[in-house]
């Protein structure tokens, strides 16, 4: 039952670079939110609620300076880490 709460009141967004299908599995598995870059997206970029927007680049976007500051910048790699472990991880070394 833990383990479907995992990611309760976080808000992720997927970036076109990131393979989604496995991550929006993984998260709505554990309860998050998740939204990406598309027409079909529940979630648009710029969304406030966002917590965690995932990217797989070495260098963040110059166009993500105009997000909302109150996000997380993380790896895919996070997402299924804090899953296995079944803990949220520290996002520093994401």
């Amino acid at each position: 039952q833990k383990r479907h709460q995992l990611f309760h009141n976080m808000t992720f967004f997927l970036s076109r670079e990131v393979p989604r299908g496995y991550l929006e599995l993984i998260i709505l598995s554990y309860g998050g939110k998740v939204g990406w870059e598309g027409q079909d997206s529940p979630i648009l970029i710029d969304d406030s609620s966002i917590t965690h927007h995932v990217v797989d680049r070495p260098k963040l976007l110059p166009s993500y300076g105009a997000l909302p500051k109150s996000r997380e910048y993380i790896q895919p790699q996070w997402v299924l880490d804090s899953a296995n472990f079944n803990f949220i991880l520290p996002v520093q070394k994401y």
